[in-house]
């Protein structure tokens, strides 16, 4: 929670204008030997596993690996006992900001999708129930590509090139629209697929070859303002 100053509220004055307009409410730096289980929950075909890993110049991080069998699939949901779901319909606030670090250590042979789901999924496959997120699938094009979904699918390819660099990913959800950015550049805005239940984070890779394969999690910020 962050530092706020005390105002004094009056009429017309909602809780949110009396604090601060933002609160940090959930933050992972993924540097713990496994999951937390009373946030994370997770689900690894065969040799799929989860362990700590280190970017090269930058900070501890957990790998996500598949095992080396086609089809395989390794995720960590945040549903757990703790459970974590957001949305802007609650709490006086109207905005949820979901930002995490994450590098692919390879874009070949790969499925991934990262960010804010309904339902949590036990193998890769694009949603068909209220969801935010990105994808990586080079099946599809060699870009990262921003998806939501309400009652259809609206999808975006952000242009920006797969790679291997760990990237910033954010999602910013409000009641009108969702806004995905790389790096702090906006890549898409979805208005006419805008979830509006609440959502729960989710990480997940799947190997399409017969080679390991692993997402490294640096870190996830979500804020409501």
């Amino acid at each position: 929670m962050r530092d706020t100053d005390v105002k004094h509220s009056g009429p017309g004055i909602s809780a949110r204008d009396v604090y601060n307009i933002s609160r940090s409410i959930w933050h992972d730096d993924f540097n713990r030997v496994a999951a937390d289980t009373e946030v994370w929950t997770d689900n690894a075909d065969g040799g799929g596993s989860f362990n700590i890993g280190t970017f090269a110049t930058g900070p501890t991080a957990w790998d996500i690996k598949t095992g080396n069998v086609i089809d395989e699939d390794s995720s960590i949901n945040g549903d757990a006992t703790k459970n974590r779901r957001f949305t802007p319909y609650e709490l006086e606030f109207n905005t949820v900001t979901w930002e995490t670090i994450l590098a692919l250590i390879s874009v070949v042979d790969i499925s991934a999708m990262w960010g804010l789901l309904s339902t949590v999924p036990v193998s890769y496959a694009e949603p068909t129930s209220p969801c935010a997120h990105f994808i990586a699938d080079p099946a599809i094009t060699n870009t990262f590509r921003a998806r939501s979904y309400a009652a259809a699918e609206e999808e975006t390819d952000t242009l920006v090139a797969l790679d291997t660099s760990p990237h910033t990913f954010k999602i910013v959800w409000t009641s009108t629209s969702v806004l995905f950015y790389i790096d702090d550049v906006l890549v898409a805005t979805h208005a006419a697929q805008v979830p509006n239940i609440p959502l729960v984070t989710t990480y997940l890779i799947r190997t399409e070859a017969a080679a390991e394969k692993i997402m490294r999690v640096c870190c996830l910020h979500v804020e409501l303002s």
